[in-house]
This record gives structure tokens, C-alpha cells and sequence, in this order.
């Protein structure tokens, strides 16, 4: 009987401390699957940010010939003297790209040309671009021309806050 014992403790033993080896390996093992995975969608997150960051150049640059080709073909009835002349006014207008001290010669020389409606409309929508776009794509050519109807509209899609913060400097300096 003692033999018995003794053998059942030395089995317990050994497989109390084959566990402990297996655990201890297990642990190793997924320390070391962890690490790579980590390696493996880091790599995987570089590549999807440098694709869209790649992306979202080329889709900003295209949306910008869309702008532009957009505000063209919109403005009704003018002539490409005219439109040229808007061009160069609603590129001023960027206000992201001028310094503070422009900011009030922009604002002030907007007053001083005395636009009518349908010219602020038009340096709205050069102006904003971007997410802007559908909205104006939505509008019928009758209203584009309408600045106050624009804003209403984008008011209305991205709230005021958010009209406010996103656009509110450019649309105060094409007023």
C-alpha cells in the first residue's frame, strides 16, 4: 500500500509540474503571437493610412476641379471674362491661406465692391466646396444664385453649430 502511495505522489508530482511546463509554455507562446499580431496590424493600419491619405488628396483635388467646374457651369448668363474675374475673387476668399492682417483688407474690399446676390452665391460655393457640394448639386439653377437659400440649406444639413465652426468665417467674409 505505501508503494501505491508513493507512486500516486510521484504522479501527481509529475503531473502537477508538467501542467506548470505547459502553462509556462503557453504563456511564451502567446507573448510571442501577441507581439507579432501587434507587429502584423500595425503594419496593416500603415498601409490602410498611407492608401487613404493617398486617397484623400486625390479625392480633395478632384473635388476642387468639381468646385470649379461646378461654380462654371452654374452661373448662368455670364461670360467667361466674368467668370474669370469671380475665379479670382472667390480664390481671395480663402481665408484658411491668408494672414490675420488680410483677413480685414479681404472683408473690407467685399464691402467696397458692393456684390450682388448672386455674386456672394457664387464666392459661396467657391468658397465652401467640399461637403458642401451635394447640397448645391440639390439646388435648382433658379436658386443657386440665391445666397440667402445656400445658407439656409446648409444650415439645415449641418446644423448650425457646425455651419458656424466649419464655415462661418468664410461665409462672413463673402457677405
Amino acid at each position: 500500500m505505501a508503494q501505491i502511495t508513493q507512486n500516486l505522489a510521484n504522479l501527481e508530482t509529475k503531473i502537477v509540474d508538467q501542467m506548470l511546463q505547459n502553462s509556462a509554455n503557453l504563456e511564451t507562446k502567446l507573448v510571442q503571437n501577441s507581439a507579432y499580431l501587434e507587429i502584423k496590424i500595425f503594419a496593416q493600419i500603415t498601409d490602410i493610412n498611407a492608401t487613404h491619405s493617398r486617397n484623400i488628396e486625390e479625392i480633395s483635388l478632384k473635388m476642387e476641379e468639381n468646385a470649379k467646374k461646378l461654380i462654371k457651369e452654374k452661373i448662368q448668363g455670364s461670360s467667361e471674362q466674368k467668370y474669370l474675374e469671380l475665379s479670382r475673387e472667390i480664390a481671395a476668399l480663402n481665408i484658411s491661406n491668408v494672414e490675420v492682417a488680410e483677413k480685414g483688407r479681404t472683408t473690407e474690399s467685399i464691402r467696397q465692391r458692393s456684390w450682388t446676390e448672386k455674386e456672394k452665391a457664387t464666392a459661396l460655393v467657391g468658397v465652401l466646396g467640399g461637403t458642401a457640394l451635394d447640397i448645391l448639386e440639390e439646388l435648382s439653377k433658379t436658386h443657386l444664385g440665391n445666397y440667402t437659400l445656400i445658407v439656409e440649406q446648409l444650415q439645415s444639413r449641418f446644423g448650425d453649430l457646425h455651419f458656424e465652426h466649419v464655415y462661418g468665417a468664410q461665409v462672413n467674409n463673402c457677405i
